[in-house]
């Protein structure tokens, strides 16, 4: 088995690499991809919030309210970083009331340690990460119809994305 390139390790070293033959699938940019993310990017832009936000809605919606160290490691980042990410998500700008927040989620207290404050996603929030699952089926939806080729495997897969 092949291991990984080392970060000092040069790039002209070929050894560790995996190439393809220009007409392998592998080798071949697939549009549908890019065009899933545009359409993902425009979905997140029209609601005005990152992928890193919506993810973050997602959680909060599947597992209920969170503490500020249970987001910061779900997200993989600092526990500071997390204060401006709900600060933007909230329906509170404490730091900067000039900036309007977007009421997707709001801080309560713990039921059961008055140190800590949870973190849950408002119905407002929850409308949100609706509306942008609705158009990543679609999308979803989109590519397998273009992919589908007549494969009647891909179409079943294709019917079940759209049922929802």
């Amino acid at each position: 088995m092949k291991q990984p390139i080392a970060r000092n390790q040069s790039l002209q070293d070929k050894s560790n690499v995996i190439e393809f033959d220009d007409h392998s699938a592998a080798a071949q940019p697939n549009l549908l991809d890019f065009s899933f993310l545009l359409g993902l990017t425009d979905a997140l832009k029209e609601y005005e919030i990152s992928f890193k936000q919506y993810f973050l809605l997602s959680r909060l919606l599947e597992s209920g309210p969170m503490t500020m160290k249970e987001i910061a490691d779900t997200l993989s980042v600092k526990d500071a970083a997390i204060t401006g990410l709900i600060d933007r998500l909230g329906d509170e700008r404490v730091n900067r009331p000039e900036k309007p927040s977007m009421g997707y989620v709001h801080r309560v207290p713990s039921t059961t340690d008055r140190r800590k404050v949870m973190v849950q996603i408002t119905p407002v929030g929850a409308q949100v990460v609706f509306a942008i699952r609705r158009i990543t089926q679609h999308l979803i939806a989109d590519s397998l119809a273009a992919d589908c080729d007549g494969d009647p495997r891909l179409s079943v897969v294709r019917d079940m994305v759209e049922a929802g």
